[in-house]
This record gives C-alpha cells, sequence and structure tokens, in this order.
C-alpha cells in the first residue's frame, strides 16, 4: 500500500467506533502498510476501546476515503495515542461530482462566533479549500459560513468542514463540502471556467 493512499501525519479525520456518533481526531504517524497511529479524539467515554472497529473518513483531491482498522495498542506518548492495525486498503466512497480550479481568493470563515480571514485556494459548485492559521481553525463536522465575492457581487455559503490539514508555520488547509443551486451555481460554474481556461492559456508556448 503506497504511503499516499492513507492520510497524512497531522490530517484530521472523522472516527466512528460502533455506533458511537463520529468525532474528529488528529493522525499522529503513518507507518505503512499495517499501522497508523492516531491521536486519541478528546470525546472518547472512559470505557476501553482496546480491540474495537473504528472507520477512518477524510478527504483528498480523489474525493472521500474510508479505511477500516483495528485498536491494537493504547499509549501515553504524552498524550493519549492509539496504535490502529489497518484493514485492507481505502475505498474511496464518494469521488467528486464537480470540476475545480486552483484559486487565490480572499476570502471570510465564521464558525462559533469567530471570524476568521482566509484565502480561498480551489474552489468548485460543491466544495472549496481554505487556507487560514491554526488558531482560527474550526474542526471536522462544523457547520460553517463562507463569505466571498465573485464577479462584484457578494456571497454566503453555508458549508460543512470535511477535514483539515495541519501545515507547516501555522498554516491549515480546511476543505468545505457545500450544495448550492440556482444563481450560485452558477456563478460557480462560470468562475471555475474561468480558471480552467487562464491556466490552460498559461501553459501554452
Amino acid at each position: 500500500m503506497a504511503v499516499r493512499t492513507l492520510p497524512s501525519p497531522g490530517q484530521q479525520v472523522v472516527v466512528v467506533i460502533g455506533d458511537r456518533p463520529a468525532q474528529p481526531a488528529v493522525v499522529d504517524d503513518v507507518r505503512p502498510p499495517t499501522e497508523l497511529l492516531l491521536r486519541e479524539p478528546m470525546d472518547t467515554p472512559c470505557d476501553p476501546v482496546l480491540g474495537s472497529e473504528v472507520v477512518l473518513r477524510w478527504t483528498s483531491e480523489a474525493g472521500l476515503h474510508e479505511l477500516r482498522a483495528e485498536v491494537t495498542r493504547e499509549m501515553l506518548n504524552p498524550m493519549p495515542i492509539w496504535e490502529l492495525g489497518v484493514r485492507g486498503k481505502p475505498v474511496t466512497v464518494q469521488r467528486r461530482r464537480y470540476a475545480r480550479a486552483a484559486e487565490a481568493l480572499p476570502a471570510e470563515l465564521l464558525h462559533d462566533g469567530i471570524s476568521a480571514r482566509v484565502v480561498v485556494a480551489d474552489l468548485s459548485e460543491g466544495g472549496a479549500r481554505c487556507v487560514l492559521h491554526e488558531q482560527d481553525v474550526p474542526e471536522g463536522g462544523d457547520q460553517v459560513e463562507l463569505h466571498l465575492t465573485l464577479n462584484r457581487l457578494p456571497l454566503t455559503l453555508v458549508a460543512e468542514v470535511v477535514a483539515v490539514e495541519h501545515g507547516e508555520e501555522d498554516r491549515c488547509d480546511v476543505r468545505l463540502a457545500f450544495s448550492t443551486s440556482g444563481h450560485v451555481s452558477d456563478l460557480l460554474r462560470q468562475r471555475v471556467l474561468a480558471q480552467q481556461r487562464l491556466a490552460r492559456e498559461r501553459t501554452r508556448p
């Protein structure tokens, strides 16, 4: 199994244990092909999870992925860490429905009463990737609002955080999923097509 098929260290994933509610957690280390270390989710109940089957979900450029594993060891290092035994290969359960294009759009992200300035690094009709600083980061599953301007028109997109990826120098990538229709969908589609045309023109000799 190639490293790129697994989530990256520092990446936020969604964890499901049995019939418990899904909750966010952070990947601590990746040891392909069969081991992955996960920082214990904050809201984990006190009862033992050793031997439990877990399902991890995360997104990449290819879509939404799902991986089944088993908690084989619980450690303190110095924070609680789960060692997971990977079962099989990750499965892509949802491929991207929409074309997307690279962007550099200033925008505002609102979550839990916090306003954060972000840069939209790529955009589609169904989602966006925003870059921001770690002190203002929402969590996976949070409902947020993305405020941006397209063609001089202000847009407010209600979205869900589907993944958070921590980078260097306090940079953080937050991936959003949203549903649009009508005029908003048209605006986003036109923007994506225009950006794709510009990208093609820049690569022509």
